[in-house]
């Protein structure tokens, strides 16, 4: 397995690229991605923060809607004390959990306990 990434059977399309995208023409499929030093130079407009918020919250609540209906689905339609039937279930639970604790926390970014000092 590679390490890194292959550029063989790859090649940028310099007609179709510019400074914000890079397109590509392979002969084979696989993943591919771009990588780039994010010095913070390109600022996100009001208006796309604006979209990128709403575009989260909706995201996470339809996902997390989606994640209780396949709860109490799962727990209606199967025996739930078979240990076949608890794994989508504990499955479902954990991802819910984990998207409950993002949404509550996603304006959390700053760190509190940097801010203390420690030394007299």
């Amino acid at each position: 397995m590679c390490d890194s990434f292959s550029e063989e059977g790859c090649h940028v399309v310099t007609s179709k690229s510019n400074s914000e995208e890079t397109v590509c023409s392979c002969n084979h499929l696989t993943h591919f991605a771009v990588l780039l030093d994010y010095d913070g130079s390109t600022k996100l407009t009001e208006e796309d923060e604006t979209i990128l918020k709403v575009a989260t919250y909706v995201g996470l609540s339809l996902s997390i809607i989606g994640i209780l209906l396949t709860l109490i689905l799962s727990s209606c339609l199967t025996d739930v004390r078979k240990p076949l039937s608890q794994i989508p279930l504990s499955v479902s639970m954990s991802l819910g959990a984990g998207q409950i604790i993002f949404l509550a926390g996603i304006n959390a970014t700053g760190n509190k306990v940097s801010s203390l000092s420690f030394y007299p």
